[in-house]
């Protein structure tokens, strides 16, 4: 009887620290920067602007809804809760001959604004967008009319 106990509390104990372990593993560290990337390609008649992030992000809202020359998207990091470091990209990540079919000039990450944190896009002309996140979570898209 004594013995059984004895397993009983060694699996017991095994299985919690295995549980801890596991726990402990799935802690995700705040990357140096959380942009990774910009692309651009082409999809049908459109033309996508993809923003890859180092962790996922949510999609929220956006402003302004109509054609602009400057869009805000507010986006939530899923996997961290203090990312505020501000970064900036710029268009100088794209390949020049994407430049003509997407107009961007300027890319910012503003993590440290109020009401954000915000994925920020100047173009150099006003341009009609729609806005997606990827199945993956770690891309904004800006899906543009090809000109």
């Amino acid at each position: 009887m004594i013995e059984k106990l004895l397993n009983w509390k060694i699996v017991t104990g095994v299985a919690f620290l295995g549980l801890v372990l596991l726990y402990t593993f799935q802690i995700v560290e705040a990357p140096n920067r959380l942009l990774q990337d910009v692309l651009v390609y082409e999809e049908g008649q459109k033309n996508v602007l993809q923003v890859k992030f180092n962790l996922p992000v949510r999609y929220e809202n956006h402003f302004p809804q109509g054609p602009s020359d400057f869009v805000q998207i507010k986006i939530r990091p899923v996997s961290l809760s203090g990312v505020q470091k501000n970064e900036y990209i710029g268009s100088d990540t794209i390949l020049p001959g994407f430049l003509e079919k997407v107009p961007v000039s300027d890319i910012a990450y503003e993590g440290d604004v109020n009401g954000g944190p915000f994925l920020s896009l100047r173009f150099s002309k006003p341009v009609n967008y729609q806005i997606a996140e990827d199945s993956s979570m770690r891309s904004i898209l800006l899906i543009l009319p090809a000109s």
